[in-house]
């Protein structure tokens, strides 16, 4: 008799053991979530550092296309937010190296997050430098001036800089 009573008391499930699984399943669910989330941000973050190195490397084939007038590249004039899309060509008593600068910033504005490029001699090796910027403007932290300094490149796991040496 004390054998039946027992198998009529586990009958089904109790609500406590319901409640421990829902809770062990939400919890799975949440840590599966924020692995979700961590991979579509470095996913982005991807994208964005191949659209850069593409600008980038647009920038160094235009230089060495039109190499007499690198000094006219590197002279810090690259850094431009344009409010419209460039010309595409250039007419009669236009320069190339405008045309190209005004369309490179124009390229990292609209492909970048507030993107920026600049195109000047590295301080530390004295090669010439295509740096490109993107994202939040937190001060001095993350500027297209933080990206380089006199030490190198800034390698910084949360600074959003692209920097491409190259020697002619």
């Amino acid at each position: 008799m004390n054998r039946l009573s027992m198998k009529s008391a586990q009958a089904g499930v109790s609500m406590v053991e319901v409640l421990i699984a829902v809770l062990v399943l939400a919890v799975g669910a949440l840590g599966f979530a924020g692995v979700q989330v961590v991979a579509m941000q470095k996913s982005e973050d991807a994208n964005y550092r191949s659209a850069a190195m593409l600008i980038a490397q647009d920038a160094v084939e235009r230089i060495q296309a039109n190499a007499a007038e690198i000094a006219d590249y590197r002279n810090g004039t690259a850094i431009v937010t344009p409010s419209s899309a460039p010309a595409q060509t250039c007419g009669n008593g236009c320069d190339v190296v405008d045309l190209d600068l005004a369309q490179l910033a124009w390229a990292a504005n609209q492909t970048l997050p507030n993107g920026l490029i600049k195109i000047d001699s590295c301080d530390f090796n004295g090669l010439t430098c295509v740096v490109l910027n993107w994202g939040e403007r937190d001060g001095a932290v993350n500027s297209i001036d933080a990206c380089t300094s006199g030490a190198g490149v800034n390698l910084a796991e949360d600074a959003n800089c692209l920097v491409m040496e190259f020697a002619r």
